[in-house]
């Protein structure tokens, strides 16, 4: 005799393994969002810092400039070039 398995026991399983996946997968997920957020605050703080420091008078600007343009190369283009014109 051919004994049919119900449909819901098929779905049961997907969904037990679909939320051990989520249990497991979840904290990698969101640890690596936080590491990412904390190196874009790091990243704003450096610009800031430089940003301040080219205000001052100071008379070596030209290094200030070429971090600011290191810093603003790939993720504000204009800015970089903005920075580039500044230093020549």
């Amino acid at each position: 005799m051919n004994k049919r398995i119900p449909i819901f026991f098929y779905i049961s399983r997907y969904v037990h393994y679909n939320q051990v996946f989520m249990v497991r997968f979840l904290p990698f997920v969101f640890f690596f969002l936080s590491i990412l957020n904390l190196a874009a605050q790091v990243n704003q703080q450096k610009t800031d810092s430089l940003k301040t420091l080219l205000k001052k008078n100071t008379t070596d600007k030209s290094q200030v400039l070429i971090n600011l343009i290191k810093l603003y190369e790939y993720e504000d283009k204009d800015s970089a070039r903005a920075y580039t014109e500044r230093l020549i």
